[in-house]
């Protein structure tokens, strides 16, 4: 692109689908996925492709700002964390690859750069195209883009392998260090500060509480939070399976029912049950306000590592529908044990 600079990333990815655009604009930077065919070779290794309606592709960003790229080679990092619900590449070797393409050849060696070599990563989906296509919607608007910098700090305060808490994995006897219950109260609460960021948080006040009598909701914060759901593209009435396990207690909320249990749960040691987005909402203000956040003192300790997943799980499904307005096209491994 006439005077930009070209800054090779190191990321693969596949796209199937050829209605999808392959430029995307970032104020005066531009990311395109380049056509590499079926086969791209990185040092001593290869990746290819045998579908004949699937290329793979390659991010380049093309930009005059090296500062400028970096932010949205991070942007795009953090979106793919929210897609495929985990850390997926380290951003620092891919930074390398930026520095790499920044340097001209007949430039001083860059020491920063020389310490550490540039990686690559594949992905066999589609996912970082979607991560892109998030990281575009969200630049530029300051919320948008803290949300999505807050999901992947809550992420890296308390990383969760999804497969672990897969019935046929988990196990009863889990112990915890002090210190990674406090993580995962600091995960809830970055979960919930995302709420926030979107305005979509619990409106409660003393006059005008969540509940009336503790056990049922105050239709006006109830109605006022559908209503905000709405507006960003949310359906209020989605469910989502809330984890609940072996001796831990929850949910902490009475106005929260639990009866709807999912298909695999068996009423005793496996007690995950479906709950509504707005429902998870008051559950998370709850654990936030009263247990994770403030001076926490013993609360802390009650804190599992299911609640900090149910927290992941609920802004995951938010925030898929918030830039999305549907989830549907990416695997959702928390609503299929």
């Amino acid at each position: 692109m006439k005077n930009l600079h070209e800054f090779q990333t190191n990321l693969f990815c596949c796209i199937r689908n050829n209605r999808m655009k392959y430029s995307f604009n970032f104020g005066s930077s531009k990311v395109v996925l380049q056509n590499k065919g079926k086969k791209v070779g990185f040092r001593n290794s290869a990746f290819c492709v045998q579908d004949e309606e699937t290329n793979i592709f390659e991010l380049l960003i093309y930009s005059d700002d090296f500062d400028h790229s970096f932010h949205i080679l991070d942007l795009i990092q953090c979106s793919s964390t929210i897609i495929q619900s985990e850390k997926t590449f380290d951003l620092e070797s891919i930074k390398n690859a930026l520095l790499i393409s920044w340097n001209k050849p007949s430039d001083p060696p860059n020491i920063v750069y020389k310490q550490r070599d540039a990686g690559a990563y594949f992905s066999c989906s589609s996912y970082l195209y979607y991560a892109t296509e998030m990281a575009c919607n969200a630049f530029g608007n300051s919320q948008k883009e803290n949300a999505i910098f807050k999901y992947d700090l809550a992420r890296d305060l308390t990383e969760i392998n999804p497969l672990d808490l897969s019935p046929a994995n988990d196990w009863p006897d889990r112990v915890y260090y002090h210190s990674e219950q406090l993580r995962f109260g600091y995960s809830i609460i970055a979960c919930y500060s995302i709420l926030e960021e979107l305005n979509l948080e619990i409106k409660a006040t003393r006059d005008n509480p969540s509940s009336r009598d503790g056990s049922i909701w105050n239709d006006a914060v109830l109605n006022d939070l559908k209503g905000r759901l709405v507006n960003s593209g949310i359906i209020s009435e989605i469910t989502i399976p809330w984890l609940v396990r072996y001796a831990y207690k929850r949910p902490f909320k009475d106005v929260v029912k639990s009866s709807s249990l999912c298909e695999w749960a068996d009423g005793e040691n496996f007690r995950d049950f479906l709950i509504s987005i707005c429902d998870a909402i008051l559950e998370l203000s709850y654990i936030r306000d009263c247990i994770a956040s403030h001076g926490v003192r013993d609360r802390v300790y009650e804190l599992t590592i299911y609640d900090a997943e149910n927290a992941y799980a609920l802004l995951r499904k938010i925030l898929l529908h918030y830039f999305f307005h549907d989830d549907r096209k990416f695997f959702n491994w928390h609503e299929g044990f």
